[in-house]
């Protein structure tokens, strides 16, 4: 619940609910990333071969660990949290 408030009152007057709502400009303005994370998505970007659209969506699950978390910033934990949740379905056989 506390992640919830705190994403209620970021968003407050925007007309979004929740992080999973941001677009690409909403990223940049509510998810700020410091150098190291920006070349740690890079580097995950390169070596997993991730699409603009996937990070997009780590982002917004690495903020909403940070909310989980309390923490003001997203950082590299959990940024690689959303990564290993993201990563995980590509090993899943489709066909199941």
């Amino acid at each position: 619940m506390a992640a919830w408030r705190r994403q209620q009152e970021r968003f407050a007057g925007t007309g979004i609910y929740a992080n999973a709502h941001m677009t690409p400009k909403h990223i940049e303005q509510y998810v700020p990333l410091d150098q190291t994370c920006k070349d740690f998505l890079i580097t995950a970007t390169q070596s997993l071969s991730l699409s603009p659209r996937v990070i997009h969506r780590v982002i917004k699950l690495a903020r909403t660990i940070a909310d989980m978390e309390a923490k003001d910033d997203v950082d590299i934990p959990c940024l690689a949290e959303a990564l290993q949740y993201r990563t995980k379905s590509l090993f899943v056989d489709s066909d199941l």
